[in-house]
């Protein structure tokens, strides 16, 4: 028999169908292990034990506050350090408002919208015999979501106080400066909008026109509550204090150094006025104060007595000294500014840095500034503990 030749069939190349194929006639072998391991998973879910791990870190911070006021917070001893809590709080005086020392006086709080928003009524309840008037008890139109208009606010209270026979103190609290920057169109009759170049507005801080004609009519609600008080008898007796919460961030370069624009002091900065013509001298200051120097301050000029258990400042106090204010933001920083520094430490790692925010502030030599930094670090954080503490140990009687 003749031996077979040897030869050889090329094979085609698989394509998409053969592929195809093949799934389909092996697909217990390859689906069948997903599915099994699926199953087993969820069954294992459901059966296994419920466990669960925790990883924390502590950061122990040195406290700051003397230890006549705050004791350590490790000691043998737990029952005796509760004890000691107990006997620290039920014995001291109680922390309160200055408001609340203006003995005779009647108490006001008016504000356009509902006291709800930022639980500012919340707040107002530390305040003893306060009388509330807000959204609902005006004879003015609301306009938008913050309420009455600012002009129709000032004008509501000055209906109210022209009849009062007793010394009164009152807030009004404005917002109309806040968006939408709606200007009340019954008003545009007397009060023009202006326009300005964007160029002009930027270098100004105003981030449109809409902002910047809504403060130019914040004045114009001050001065027609001003025009209308003067008429009335209050006038001349009535010490009046204007005051904003908070600034506004953006470009201060064409008024301020750059570091009020760097580090957004702006946000922080806020006018102060107080006009008592029959009472104080026209100046003008430039120090450093802080808006919790507004009651201690207000309180000394009606030479009224009070207990100041805040750690705000009579700011016509002659013998005052060290002028300062303690800032706080969200971003877990905490800050002291003062006439030529304003000095930052983060409360979750060590970070600390100072600024110059005048021009004398970077005249000082480098030990200079290491000296003025020390001394605000241990400033700062002391501070600081000491409001803790207070919130903490805060009571009613």
């Amino acid at each position: 028999m003749q031996p077979t030749e040897n030869f050889s069939v090329p094979r085609r190349a698989l394509d998409v169908e053969d592929f195809i194929d093949i799934l389909r006639r092996h697909k217990g072998w390859i689906f069948g292990p997903f599915l099994l391991t699926l199953v087993a998973s969820v069954v294992g879910v459901y059966l296994w034990p419920d466990s669960y791990e925790s990883v924390a870190v502590v950061k122990i911070v040195p406290q700051q506050v003397p230890q006549n006021m705050v004791q350590s917070s490790i000691t043998n001893d737990l029952a005796d350090r509760i004890n000691s809590m107990a006997t620290t709080v039920l014995s001291r005086n109680v922390l309160t408002t200055i408001i609340n020392n203006f003995e005779g006086y009647d108490k006001h709080y008016f504000l356009g919208g509902n006291a709800e928003f930022n639980n500012f009524g919340g707040l107002l309840k530390n305040i003893e015999d306060l009388q509330m008037h807000t959204e609902g008890s005006f004879q003015s139109p609301r306009i938008n979501v913050w309420g009455i208009s600012d002009k129709d606010l000032f004008l509501e209270a000055n209906k109210v106080f022209r009849h009062k026979q007793k010394p009164f103190f009152a807030i009004i609290q404005t917002s109309n400066n806040h968006r939408p920057f709606m200007i009340p169109p019954r008003d545009t009759a007397d009060f023009k909008i202006k326009s300005e170049t964007p160029e002009r507005l930027l270098k100004y801080g105003f981030g449109s026109i809409e902002e910047y004609n809504s403060f130019r009519y914040s004045d114009y609600c001050f001065k027609e509550f001003m025009e209308a008080a003067e008429k009335e008898d209050y006038f001349h007796n009535t010490i009046f204090v204007f005051v904003g919460d908070h600034g506004v961030a953006g470009n201060a370069e064409a008024v301020y150094p750059s570091a009020w624009t760097k580090e957004r002091l702006t946000d922080e900065h806020v006018p102060l006025l107080f006009y008592a013509p029959y009472l104080l001298k026209p100046q003008k200051r430039s120090e450093v104060v802080s808006q919790i120097d507004v009651l201690p301050t207000v309180a000394g000029m009606i030479q009224q007595p009070y207990v100041n258990t805040t750690l705000g400042r009579d700011l016509l106090d002659t013998t005052k000294k060290n002028n300062f204010a303690f800032i706080t933001n969200t971003a877990g920083k905490i800050g002291i500014v003062t006439d030529d520094f304003y000095f930052t430490t983060n409360l979750n790692f060590p970070d600390e840095h100072m600024v110059a925010v005048r021009e004398k502030g970077s005249q000082y030599n480098k030990a200079q500034r290491d000296s003025i930094q020390k001394r605000l670090s241990v400033f700062t954080t002391a501070f600081f503990e000491t409001a803790k503490y207070m919130l903490m140990n805060n009571h009613r009687e």
